[in-house]
């Protein structure tokens, strides 16, 4: 069976859950940390980071964009796309994945500058982080303001309704919420009526991070 390595609260692993569940493909889930001297974690993904991803041919996969790709060619007969298949349309969706990754991506080292200690923290590192996570949110509820007779990031009828774009953001505005307690929703608000449509579906409300 297909197993994800990962921790709960990570957006990255959440990615992954999300897809494999809107794929109606069956998984184990393996809650592990990178963070410990003695993490299993090394042992699927030799830069010790999550989610790590085992699929159905025991191969092992790293970086949740790449895993959700690999999840198009393992999804079962009949299964809806993520992705388009023209070649142009799924690099538009990737171009907007990989922002809502970075997003992320600067969450991610901002949460972890403010666990040092007070007298070791950058205040330089962590407004440059907050200033990439602000520009990215700014950016994605203007063009989601563009596209006012749309739900979604994306054109392409895939039949699940969502795209692998659409699935990285919301899974990192809800991550960023739980962690720094923000109130981004005020100041956007296209992003925050998108972002509650899509939290609604059972892949999203089935994988909440503990205490979202």
């Amino acid at each position: 069976m297909m197993q994800v390595i990962g921790s709960y609260t990570s957006p990255f692993v959440r990615k992954v859950r999300v897809a494999l569940i809107e794929h109606k493909l069956p998984f184990d889930f393996r809650e592990e940390t990178p963070y410990t001297a003695d993490t299993p974690v090394r042992d699927f993904n030799p830069l010790v980071k999550v989610p790590a991803f085992v699929d159905a041919n025991g191969e092992t996969w790293f970086d949740s964009a790449l895993i959700l790709a690999v999840l198009e060619t393992q999804k079962p007969e009949g299964s809806g796309s993520l992705l388009p298949q023209d070649p142009m349309a799924q690099l538009q969706v990737r171009r907007l994945e990989t922002l809502a990754d970075g997003i992320g991506d600067a969450g991610v080292l901002m949460f972890m500058e403010k666990k040092r200690d007070e007298s070791e923290q950058s205040l330089g590192w962590i407004t440059r982080q907050q200033e990439k996570v602000d520009n990215g949110l700014a950016f994605f509820e203007r063009y989601l303001n563009e596209r006012l007779d749309k739900d979604f990031l994306h054109d392409f009828d895939g039949g699940l309704g969502l795209s692998t774009a659409d699935i990285a953001l919301v899974c990192v505005l809800e991550w960023y919420t739980l962690r720094f307690n923000a109130d981004w929703r005020k100041q956007y608000p296209r992003l925050a009526e998108y972002a509650r449509q899509i939290g609604e579906r059972e892949s999203f409300v089935t994988t909440k991070p503990p205490g979202a």
